[in-house]
C-alpha cells in the first residue's frame, strides 16, 4: 500500500549531487495503536523524507507528475508520529 501525502513541508535541491530531497507529512506510516483481540493495528500519520537524483524524464514544475513520482519514492520517518494529522 502506498501512503498518502497530506502535507508537502520543504522540497530542496542541491546543484551540486543534483539531488533534491523532499520532507513531507505520510498518512499511514507508523503504528500508533496495537492490535487486540477485536481490533486490527492502527497506522497513523508521520513526517518523513525521501531524496533521489534528478530524472530528465520528470518535470518537477508539474506538481501533480512530481507527486506522482512522490508516491513511489522510498521514504524515511523523521519522526515517530505527527499528532496534529491524527484523528
Amino acid at each position: 500500500m502506498t501512503p498518502e501525502i497530506i502535507q508537502i513541508e520543504d522540497v530542496s535541491f542541491d546543484s551540486d549531487t543534483q539531488k533534491v530531497t523532499v520532507t513531507a507529512v505520510l498518512d499511514d506510516v507508523v503504528q500508533v495503536r496495537s492490535a487486540s483481540w477485536f481490533d486490527p493495528p492502527e497506522y497513523g500519520a508521520a513526517r518523513c523524507e525521501t531524496s533521489f537524483e534528478i530524472d530528465d524524464d520528470v518535470n518537477y514544475n508539474d506538481h501533480s507528475e512530481l507527486e506522482d513520482y512522490l508516491q513511489v519514492a522510498d521514504w524515511n520517518v523523521l519522526r515517530d508520529t505527527y499528532d496534529d494529522y491524527i484523528d
